[in-house]
């Protein structure tokens, strides 16, 4: 891991290390937060409608219901 690590830092500076981030970034971004609304979306909606099933929290991909 450090031979790794010592070769992109002599070949392409600290910088290289970083490569790629922005790209990354934004694609975890998007997906995780297009998931995130969707959950807190039909978060509310259950507890806002009185739903409180274990099937409705497995439905929304919850660890429990609330």
């Amino acid at each position: 891991m450090f031979k790794i690590l010592s070769h992109i830092i002599q070949h392409r500076g600290i910088r290289g290390l970083y490569r790629g981030f922005a790209v990354n970034a934004n694609k975890d971004f998007m997906s995780c937060g297009t998931y995130f609304l969707i959950y807190n979306n039909l978060k509310e909606f259950g507890i806002t409608h009185e739903i409180n099933s274990l099937a409705y929290s497995m439905f929304i991909g919850g660890a429990s219901s609330n």
